[in-house]
C-alpha cells in the first residue's frame, strides 16, 4: 500500500483552492498459478516495463467514469505522486495553463505557466489552474500509452 502525505509550509500555500491528489501508478498482474481471481506484482513484466494498467488513485479510468466536480473561476490545486515503479508521468489538463507548478511541492521550485508537468518515478507535483469557461476538462499523463491503460480522467467545471 502507499499513498500521499501532503506537508503545508508554515506560511501556507497562499489562495484558498479545492484541492484534490493524485497517485499515478503502474501495475503489472499476474495470475497466481491455480487460482481465477489473485493476483502478484509480476518482477519479470516489470523488469519488461509494459505495465497493463496505470492508474490515478488504484483503478482504472475512475475520474472519467465519475469525473471531479470544480467550479468555473476558482483556483484547482492538484497534487499529484508518481509512485511508479518506471515511468515518468506527463501530468496535464487539457484546455488549461498550470498557472503556477511546484516541481517536488517545494514553493522554492516554482514553475509558471506550463501545459504539462514531467514527474519521474518516485517524485511529485503541484499544480495550479483555474478554468474560465464550464465545460469538461480531461487530465492525462501525456504518455499517451499510460493514459490508454487507464490513467485519464476528467473535471466538469460549472458556474
Amino acid at each position: 500500500m502507499y499513498s500521499a502525505i501532503v506537508v503545508d509550509p508554515p506560511t501556507g500555500r497562499g489562495a484558498p483552492a479545492h484541492e484534490f491528489v493524485f497517485v499515478q501508478s503502474e501495475f503489472y498482474p499476474s495470475l497466481y498459478p491455480g487460482t481465477k481471481d489473485e493476483y502478484y506484482g509480476d518482477p519479470h513484466k516489470m523488469k519488461i516495463g509494459i505495465p497493463q494498467i496505470v492508474a490515478f488513485n488504484g483503478l482504472v479510468f475512475r475520474y472519467k467514469q465519475t469525473p471531479l466536480q470544480i467550479k468555473v473561476g476558482e483556483l484547482v490545486r492538484v497534487f499529484v505522486v508518481d509512485a511508479g515503479p518506471s515511468h515518468f508521468s506527463a501530468f496535464h489538463v487539457i484546455g488549461t495553463i498550470l498557472r503556477m507548478t511546484y516541481v517536488d511541492g517545494d514553493p522554492e521550485n516554482k514553475l509558471v505557466g506550463l501545459q504539462t508537468v514531467a514527474i519521474p518515478p518516485g517524485g511529485g507535483a503541484i499544480a495550479e489552474f483555474i478554468v474560465h469557461q464550464a465545460g469538461t476538462y480531461p487530465f492525462v499523463t501525456h504518455s499517451f500509452g499510460d493514459a490508454d491503460d487507464g490513467a485519464i480522467g476528467a473535471f466538469v467545471a460549472t458556474d
